[in-house]
């Protein structure tokens, strides 16, 4: 299931804010630091005619960014608990919610609340306090002008998005529907999730499911776990957010946001997906972690 899911990065680790290892910026090493809760508060801009362009998961998108190390209650000197600033101004472009940033941006950009508005559209900022579990674990983080955060460092982000380029064309649909609601944790990006599935090929003209390619309910198989957000097709990404433990819906996923142009063979060579397909999956979300 892992290898069938698997989705190949568009773009090289050349970001400051990516979650990609390499290179001599990364050392691990251990000890612990008090930890803040994950915090994002979102500032809606003041939007023009027509309304700004929102980001979903899949979406190459362009931010400008200031970075702080966070410090606690007894070293902070103001209340914003903002330390060593080691990024000024700086601006990168990453596709959002493919794993290519640091899980806590990704997740800021895509779920942040204000009111009723759920994710950043152009212009808006996002002021991010992120535990070092959401940024760079427990690793050192050179940003390569001779600043360094220390291992297991909390960070703050403040991030204003700039601008967003769609990554499927208009044609792309998802369907979601829900069978069961859940009542337990959510499925939220950058989480690991636990789930039952089953795939079929789907025609979206007579609304026919076509042959089963797999299942996590065969013989021999057993639940699927991943992180949300990484190393699963988009319609999965988006498809699956929002679901809470207990829960099952049935996503019917157009070929952009699933295997697109390419076939999808199994380990004998036969293949099971032919390019360009529909899927249905109907899913089960049984863990958060």
């Amino acid at each position: 299931m892992k290898s069938m899911f698997q989705v190949i990065a568009s773009l090289a680790c050349a970001l400051a804010l990516t979650a990609c290892g390499g290179g001599n910026d990364k050392k691990t090493v251990a000890p612990a630091a008090p930890q803040p809760a994950y915090e994002a508060v979102l500032a809606e801009a003041k939007y023009t005619v027509p309304p700004q362009l929102k980001a979903e998961a899949g979406d190459l998108v362009t931010i400008s960014y200031d970075a702080w190390v966070w410090v606690s209650d007894a070293d902070a000197k103001i209340a914003t608990h903002t330390g060593l600033r080691f990024e000024t101004a700086s601006v990168r472009s990453f596709v959002v919610g493919t794993g290519n940033a640091l899980v806590g941006l990704d997740q800021g950009i895509l779920t942040a609340k204000a009111g009723n508005t759920v994710g950043m559209k152009v212009g808006d900022t996002v002021h991010l306090v992120l535990p070092s579990s959401l940024a760079y674990g427990a690793t050192i983080y050179d940003n390569g002008k001779g600043v360094t955060v220390p291992a297991n460092t909390p960070v703050i982000l403040d991030v204003t998005l700039l601008a967003v380029t769609k990554a499927a064309p208009s044609t792309a649909t998802l369907t979601q529907t829900d069978t069961v609601i859940g009542t337990g944790a959510e499925a939220v990006y950058g989480k690991v999730l636990t789930v039952d599935y089953t795939g079929w090929l789907y025609d979206p003209k007579t609304g026919i499911r076509g042959a089963k390619f797999d299942s996590s309910l065969d013989t021999g198989k057993k639940p699927f776990d991943f992180s949300l957000g990484q190393g699963v097709i988009l319609g999965w990404t988006r498809g699956v957010a929002g679901m809470k433990v207990g829960g099952k819906r049935t996503l019917i996923v157009s070929p952009e946001l699933g295997y697109g142009s390419t076939d999808q063979k199994d380990s004998t060579g036969v293949v099971t997906i032919p390019a360009g397909s529909t899927l249905l999956f109907d899913i089960e979300l049984k863990a958060v972690k």
